[in-house]
């Protein structure tokens, strides 16, 4: 899904972006720069029925059913996640059986930071330790407040209807409501109905029952300028934390 990728800021190719790396290394050894990293926790995912994972972004709900009839079409792409994504809501909106099965809540049991949700079934439950997701959707409120501690999760529990009238904020991280729960955590358990995706993997089964919690550090080589600059001028400034990138930043003396 390019998450990381998009989280960086990297608008490069793959190719283009492996040769102006090299090159930084290279010059970096000729000490004619730094190389620097950025530390990012990751999710550790213990699953009962399948052992323990490691991924950026666990979600449940209709994200992994659209996940999973995205990648049934054969053709990933982002023409592809976009037109799905606003068919499928089109379809709820004109009661189509197809958008219904789509937007049907799923049972959950979810247990926050030892409190328990209390509501029991959601349209999703989304942990992440990025704050943008696929396509335009940055659900994470107060993004700034995380730094190098916990995580984000949302797990969203109103109506239907309320969320598509409320996508634009919703998908923004402006969106507040009692039946939504929007903040950092720093371990979740969940029990609920259907599969689940770790970044873009799916564990297709009748049901779940992981628990998430802060996973270890991994160490990112801050990219070129001209890797991470988009058209616009942003870079993955725009996405990370800026103290942590100031506080975090280490020289790094290996390749």
């Amino acid at each position: 899904m390019n998450m990381v990728a998009n989280n960086l800021g990297i608008r490069k190719s793959p190719p283009d972006t492996v040769r102006i790396i090299m090159d930084h290394v290279r010059a970096f050894h000729r000490g004619e720069n730094d190389l620097q990293t950025i530390p990012l926790k990751v999710l550790k995912i213990t699953d009962e029925n399948n052992g323990t994972r490691y991924g950026f972004t666990f979600s449940n709900g209709i994200v992994y059913k659209v996940q999973k009839a995205y990648y049934a079409t054969g053709n990933p792409s982002f023409q592809t996640a976009a037109n799905m994504t606003t068919t499928i809501i089109g379809n709820y909106i004109l009661g189509t059986q197809r958008g219904k099965a789509f937007f049907e809540k799923i049972k959950t049991s979810l247990t926050i930071d030892g409190t328990t949700y209390p509501y029991h079934r959601t349209l999703l439950s989304v942990a992440s330790v990025l704050q943008k997701l696929v396509l335009w959707f940055k659900p994470f409120y107060h993004p700034e407040r995380k730094g190098m501690d916990g995580f984000y999760f949302l797990s969203v529990s109103m109506d239907s209807l309320s969320i598509i009238a409320n996508l634009r904020a919703l998908s923004g991280g402006r969106l507040l409501h009692e039946r939504l729960f929007n903040d950092t955590a720093h371990r979740v358990t969940i029990q609920a109905d259907g599969g689940y995706g770790i970044d873009g993997e799916l564990s297709d089964r009748e049901s779940t029952a992981v628990t998430i919690e802060e996973g270890p550090a991994i160490n990112f080589l801050v990219v070129p300028e001209s890797v991470r600059t988009t058209m616009m001028g942003f870079t993955f400034r725009h996405w990370l934390n800026g103290d942590l990138i100031v506080n975090h930043t280490n020289r790094v003396r290996t390749a």
